[in-house]
């Protein structure tokens, strides 16, 4: 390229460049072969800036992914060669300027989709599994965790290939079992629900009931609602079809009363004036209770999950109760952080302790938390689990001894935020919290 390119003069092929053709310049194009391509760059003399520098550094980006290359290529002799020689002037981005361009954020992607020929067996379901990993090269010992739900087989197939430290029962279809359970035990309540879903399929199969639910909720001024029919699959459906009833049942109760063949709408009384000291909601709230002992009492125990919500500064530990278990895995953490030697980058912090309202009206689910966050944001540590953070390291120590960030924070941003300070347990920190506590979004 040297021989036909004269330092200082613009050739007309670079498209980057707006300054107008010259003849001079157009003679020296004109004079090229057809089959050579002549790359200039002007830049500033520090090297770095414009648009073409931008451009160059997005190719390195994609060269690095594409093809699947480390980010220390760029600090390699030969590739420093080879960028001298393109654009002399350009100055190659260190590893750690290229990191900087990935955002720290959840990406989501399918590997495979494929069809279960056989019986749904664990060893099947194992076999097909490690064939996913084996196609994208991916050693089970990348694997942070494997998100299924409480079917006895993937329980089994997951245990045997994974490791049961590494399976997590997805949190959405283990309340739904709370509910199912709880309900199964409560005397009557099934048959409740039973009546409720009878006088809904009567009015969604009948065009003139439905018709006199549209006119009903027009004469009253009403947003025009549906009932809604719940879903076995779906595991909110039962809910939302109870919801619905409630918020319709006066129209309801016109229609049904106007047709001799209706279903009996004698439990609309039993729905609208149901109270925590009913037979049924004291029984509903003790078998619950007992669901929710079956479930999650021995949830503190899963390293997974506890050393997840610990990393996670919207909670830390101010929810243990186990203050054994809860010295187990801090020394987990304690352990892993001093495994850690890496260089950090100096980013600015910020912190925000304030919170925002509650969005649930006069029914708080949050309000547990936000009382145990307050008390932290008071004290800037918990009396109750200092005894347990002695041995730990400074990082740890005072990452546990700040208040917890309100609820509504993103934890991903915030680690970028605490990064200069806590930079050991940030890597921590994005490792496990990269884990999903769900097979399915309920």
């Amino acid at each position: 390229m040297s021989s036909y390119c004269t330092p200082g003069i613009r050739i007309q092929n670079n498209i980057d460049d707006p300054e107008p053709q010259t003849q001079e310049t157009a003679n020296i194009s004109n004079a090229l072969p057809s089959d050579v391509s002549v790359l200039t760059y002007t830049q500033s003399p520090s090297g770095s800036g414009g648009q073409k520098h931008i451009k160059i550094t997005e190719a390195i980006v994609y060269f690095i992914c594409k093809d699947n290359q480390p980010f220390s290529v760029v600090d390699d002799i030969g590739f420093k060669k080879l960028m001298k020689e393109v654009a002399p002037l350009y100055k190659v981005p260190t590893r750690n300027t290229i990191k900087a361009r990935d955002p720290t954020e959840l990406c989501s992607a399918a590997l495979g989709i494929f069809e279960l020929s056989k019986s749904h067996s664990a060893n099947y379901i194992s076999h097909e599994l490690l064939n996913i990993l084996n196609l994208w090269d991916i050693p089970k010992s990348k694997i942070l965790a494997v998100v299924t739900d409480n079917n006895s087989t993937m329980i089994k197939a997951i245990k045997e290939n994974f490791g049961e430290n590494k399976h997590l029962r997805c949190f959405a279809h283990s309340i739904n079992l709370v509910a199912e359970g709880s309900m199964k035990k409560v005397d009557g309540l099934l048959d409740l629900i039973s009546k409720v879903r009878n006088i809904v399929k009567f009015i969604k199969i009948s065009v003139n009931c439905s018709d006199e639910l549209r006119k009903l909720q027009e004469k009253d001024g009403d947003n025009i609602k549906k009932l809604i029919l719940d879903v076995v699959t779906r595991w909110n459906s039962v809910y939302f079809m109870c919801k619905r009833f409630l918020e319709l049942k006066e129209v309801v109760n016109q229609i049904v009363l106007k047709h001799i063949n209706a279903p009996p709408i004698c439990i609309n009384d039993n729905l609208s004036t149901m109270l925590p000291t009913s037979r049924i909601g004291v029984e509903f709230k003790n078998a619950i209770t007992d669901e929710m002992k079956k479930r999650f009492e021995f949830i503190e125990k899963n390293y997974l999950l506890s050393v997840s919500t610990i990393l996670d500064p919207r909670f830390k530990n101010i929810h243990f109760k186990d203050a054994l278990t809860l010295s187990k895995h801090l020394k987990f953490i304690n352990n892993s952080i001093n495994s850690i030697s890496s260089t950090v980058e100096n980013d600015h912090l910020s912190t925000d302790s304030s919170d925002s309202t509650s969005e649930y009206g006069t029914i708080d689910l949050w309000g547990h938390h936000k009382n145990l966050a307050q008390k932290s944001l008071k004290t800037f540590v918990d009396k109750t689990n200092q005894g347990n953070q002695r041995h730990l390291g400074p990082e740890i120590t005072m990452y546990l001894s700040t208040p917890v960030s309100p609820l509504k924070t993103d934890p991903l941003i915030t680690w970028e935020e605490l990064k200069p300070m806590y930079p050991l347990i940030h890597k921590l920190a994005t490792k496990y919290l990269s884990g999903v506590s769900t097979s399915v979004p309920s």
